[in-house]
Parts: structure tokens; sequence; C-alpha cells
């Protein structure tokens, strides 16, 4: 592998960037919406950084890889080297093959040992890079905090400028109409329910049907003594 080429995931975050401001631009031309679309793409930003981080995860593993092989491959190459101290004197055919075996080991290893090395910076790299997004992340949820409030703070502040103030009087009209309206209601209720009045009713009503039953009684009285 070519690190040097250029890392699939250096791209990927590049490629991410400028989809990313690409987008936000767009929606920022066809809503107003400001606060939406910030806690959208902080959104969208924390999941690409979820990602980024099971990408690091698979690098990290790829280098432990390396470095584990690249150290069979030095202990394979004494091992070999061994071997043909061994089989010298008896064997030079056995001693030079296994002098072979120790060179192309040892070229592995070397191979090997450079590529873990590079992926040792790109971790450091990668590591570094998703620090600076994860704290762009915090640095947007508080501006977008920031920035709401101060938007809610102007709009309650719009309602007592003196282009406004019109608005605040119409809704006072409306208040005195409905206490008005309630009281004359209340009034009307507490005549309807004058017990004192009633009372008097009452009496003038029973006086009238006490005459009709008197009355009644004088008509029937002769009839009774005959």
């Amino acid at each position: 592998m070519n690190l040097n080429q250029g890392h699939p995931m250096k791209k990927w975050f590049h490629r991410y960037r400028i989809s990313l401001s690409s987008r936000i631009e767009h929606v920022l031309d066809q809503v107003e919406n400001h606060e939406a679309v910030v806690a959208a793409a902080v959104k969208e930003a924390q999941q690409h950084s979820a990602l980024a981080r099971v990408k690091l995860q698979r690098v990290r593993r790829d280098g432990e890889t390396l470095r584990q092989r690249a150290d069979q491959l030095a202990t394979e190459a004494t091992r070999w080297e061994e071997r043909a101290a061994d089989c010298a004197a008896t064997d030079r055919e056995r001693a030079r093959e296994c002098l072979r075996r120790r060179r192309m080991a040892e070229e592995e290893q070397a191979r090997l040992t450079h590529e873990a090395s590079e992926h040792e910076r790109l971790e450091q790299q990668l590591t570094a890079d998703l620090r600076r997004v994860d704290e762009r992340v915090r640095e947007l949820q508080r501006r977008r905090h920031t920035l709401a409030a101060r938007e809610q703070r102007a709009e309650a502040a719009v309602l007592t400028a003196p282009g406004e103030i019109g608005l605040l009087d119409d809704i006072e009209d409306v208040f005195e109409r409905w206490e008005g309206k309630l009281t004359v209601n209340e009034i009307r209720a507490d005549l309807d329910c004058d017990s004192f009045s009633d009372a008097f009713t009452q009496a003038e009503d029973n006086a009238a049907l006490d005459a009709e039953l008197d009355a009644l009684i004088a008509g029937q009285a002769p009839t009774a003594t005959k």
C-alpha cells in the first residue's frame, strides 16, 4: 500500500468537507430557518465523525497487524541465520538457501516496518483531524444556542419598538373589551340573583294567592250552609 499517494480516508475527509459545505449553501439559499439548517448540519457532521472514527479504528488495526508481522519476520530472519550457521560446515547449499531466506525476511521486515511507521503517522494525523472536527462541532453548537437566544430576544424587543407599539395597544384594547363584557355579564348575573328583591316578589305573589283562596272559600260558604 503506497501511503504517499494519499490515504483513502484523507480523501474521504476532503470530499465530505466539500459536499457538506455545498449542501449548506444550497439550503441557506432556499430557507430562512437558520437554526434548523445549523442543527441539521451539526447532526450530519456528528454522524460523519462517528463514521470516521470507525475508519480510524480500522487504520489502527492495520497498523498493528503490520507491526506484528514485522516482528515475526525479524524472528524468522534470526532463525534462518542460525540454521545457516548450523549447516554451513556440512551442507553449504542448504546454508546458502538459509541465508537467502534470511535476506528475504529482512527485506520484507524493512518494508513492513516502513509501512507501519507511515500508518502510525497517519493515525496521528487523523486523530488530530477528528479532535478538530469535534471541537468545531462543539463551537457550532455554542454559536447556534447563542444566536438562537439573540434571535428570540430581538423578536421580543421588536414588540416594544416605536414602530410596533400599535400591536401592543391593539392587544390591550382586546383585553379591555373582554373585561368589559365579563363585567356586564357579572352585573346581569348579580341582578338576576337579587335575593332581597326576590323576597318581596315572593311575598307579593303569596298575598295574591291568599286573596284568591279567601275569595274561593267565601264563594263556597253559602252552599255549604244549605
